[in-house]
């Protein structure tokens, strides 16, 4: 991902997230950048990737910094646990 593209999502997602403190789950995170981000703005984040490499890149970057996301595997149902509860869905 490219400066230009980090910086503008975070403007689109900024438009149309409730403020912090808010619940977010960052699905597909990949690395975190974005859950990263939210984390240091007040939000609640949860990131998950299919991607084992890329949960264990992001788990090596939670370890240096003091506000972080937390690391879920969502397992087959995960979403109606949560259906209602979601006030939006943002793809990253």
């Amino acid at each position: 991902m490219g400066q230009l593209e980090f910086e503008r999502t975070k403007r689109i997602l900024q438009r149309f997230l409730p403020s912090p403190p808010a619940i977010v789950v960052d699905v597909g995170g990949g690395t975190g950048p974005y859950s990263f981000w939210l984390s240091e703005l007040g939000y609640e984040t949860y990131l998950t990737d299919r991607s084992e490499r890329l949960l264990e890149l992001c788990k090596s970057r939670t370890e240096q910094t003091r506000k972080h996301p937390v690391l879920a595997r969502l397992k087959s149902g995960t979403q109606d646990r949560y259906r209602g509860r979601m006030r939006r869905v943002t793809w990253s």
